[in-house]
Parts: C-alpha cells; sequence; structure tokens
C-alpha cells in the first residue's frame, strides 16, 4: 500500500500542507496497519518542506495502540532538530499518550472536546 495513496478526503489519513504549518489528520484506529503509514507522511513532508512545522492531528482518531505511540514518537524525533512537531488528541488516544508518559515528549495538545 503506498502512502501517497492516503491523501483524499475519506482516506484514514489526509495530508494538508500549509503556509505556516503541515498537518496530516488522522481518522481512522492509529494502530500497526497504519502506524508506517503516518511515519512515511510525515518523513515525505518534511523532506520536501523541511522548514515548517508538523501537526499530527489524532482529534478524529478512535483508538492509539502502541504501534501507534512508536510512530509518533519517531515522528517527533525526525522532527526535533527541525521546524518541531506536535500532537492534537482528545479521547482514548489522549489517554493512552497520558498513560505512556509521552505527553510532554510530543508536545501533546488535548482536543476540543475531547
Amino acid at each position: 500500500m503506498s502512502a501517497s495513496g492516503h491523501r483524499g478526503v475519506e482516506s484514514p489519513i489526509q495530508v494538508v500542507p500549509g503556509v505556516a504549518e503541515d498537518r496530516v489528520v488522522v481518522r481512522a484506529d492509529l494502530d500497526l496497519a497504519l502506524a508506517a503509514v503516518l511515519q512515511a507522511e510525515a518523513e515525505a513532508l518534511l523532506s520536501r518542506d523541511g522548514d515548517r512545522p508538523l501537526v499530527v492531528d489524532l482529534s478524529a482518531t478512535p483508538f492509539l495502540d502502541s504501534s501507534g505511540v512508536q510512530a509518533l514518537v519517531k515522528v517527533a524525533a525526525a522532527y526535533e532538530n527541525g521546524p518541531g512537531c506536535r500532537v492534537v488528541a482528545g479521547g482514548q488516544p489522549y489517554d493512552v499518550l497520558e498513560l505512556t508518559e509521552v505527553l510532554e515528549l510530543l508536545h501533546v495538545e488535548r482536543a476540543e472536546g475531547g
């Protein structure tokens, strides 16, 4: 499955290049099936547009597992010496990030209503 195949509005991962920041929106469970896709999309943005920070938007993500957490940590590490990365999460994903004690590492913001 190609990472570029996940760019449409109805796909589980949407890439939204911006002027001030880039955004990757996840609208499905961030588990083993999507973790590598998220990481590939974020790394592609960094290599193509390495001067803009990245927002990983999990506000519409119903479930996050350890594979998703690992992907988020790798994305944050890739952006660490560059423009920076932050995560917006609510619900179960926020709870998982809190339980794994990576909120600060990932610069997590609680999504409104989450």
